[in-house]
């Protein structure tokens, strides 16, 4: 990596931590959730460790929701979401909020994370009072192009062969996409650019495999989108909504920022907004509905 890459993501990293410290300062934990603090789901250090958050009793399951953290590959972790997270699993959950490895990782490591929490959550989901059976993911920004293109391994099989993992058996009933960029070959934006050079490597077949768009056929999960309007990467969601309901994929997207400026990326992780209380309160009736149809 060149110095001004370098330069360029520890400058993103020390702002973006700024600011997330700024969002959440005040907040405390919900007495009234059950906490699973760092519990390992795969061999390794802290970058596989999850934390688990329900409401549920003892013998009583909740539907599961796994949270996938953006961070542009660089930056982010399960102790900068847990607030939002805790937010979610008090709307009814058992929330699983895990680290993934970034930076100087390279391709596919979070995704192959990300697929050992989904088969550490079939094999254990009843230890943590979670439904394997009704499963919901949301996802951010990066996270939120990690999540598509899971979602669209498992409905690919030969997508899927494409990966040096095998694939957990846990299928989603719907996902929750924020902010996101579905394309890794393009859409990024400022440091995020030099992490995704980075991340590559000029692996020309990465770039290829990490644009969810050409994947999204039968059997697509249900998609609740948001982004807010004054956001840089703005154009994203709306481009991907088209394409899902063009092929018949369940889809709805939810635009903010039109009367508050101040909205940017990933506004919803602010779970004092109204805009962000709204949010998940859509996300939360389209995730019912799907289950419904599901």
């Amino acid at each position: 990596m060149s110095f001004l890459s370098a330069l360029a993501l520890k400058t993103f990293v020390y702002f973006s931590a700024r600011n997330d410290k700024k969002r959440d300062k005040g907040l405390i934990e919900p007495p009234e959730l059950t906490v699973f603090r760092n519990v390992r789901y795969a061999p390794g250090g802290i970058e596989h460790l999850l934390d688990v958050y329900t409401l549920a009793r003892e013998g009583e399951v909740l539907p599961s929701l796994v949270s996938v953290h953006g961070g542009g590959f660089c930056y982010g972790d399960k102790e900068l979401y847990r607030f939002y997270c805790m937010h979610l699993a008090l709307q009814g959950y058992t929330v699983f909020n895990f680290n993934y490895r970034l930076l100087p990782e390279k391709f596919p490591a979070p995704l192959e994370d990300l697929n050992a929490v989904m088969q550490f959550l079939s094999d254990h989901a009843r230890e943590y009072r979670a439904d394997r059976q009704t499963v919901y993911a949301v996802g951010d920004s990066v996270g939120a192009l990690l999540l598509s293109v899971y979602a669209g391994m498992t409905v690919s099989p030969a997508y899927a062969a494409e990966y040096p993992f095998l694939m957990s058996p846990v299928r989603f009933r719907a996902i929750g996409l924020h902010s996101g960029v579905y394309d890794c070959g393009k859409g990024f934006l400022g440091p995020s650019r030099h992490a995704v050079a980075e991340w590559t490597e000029g692996n020309t077949r990465a770039k290829r495999l990490l644009c969810a768009k050409e994947y999204v056929r039968e059997g697509f999960p249900p998609v609740f989108l948001s982004y807010s309007v004054n956001d840089p990467v703005t154009a994203a969601s709306p481009a991907l909504a088209e394409l899902l309901r063009a092929r018949g994929v369940p889809c709805a997207c939810a635009e903010y920022g039109r009367t508050d400026k101040k909205l940017g990326h990933v506004f919803h992780l602010d779970v004092r907004s109204a805009a962000a209380a709204d949010c998940g309160r859509k996300q939360k009736d389209f995730f019912a509905a799907a289950g419904r149809e599901n």
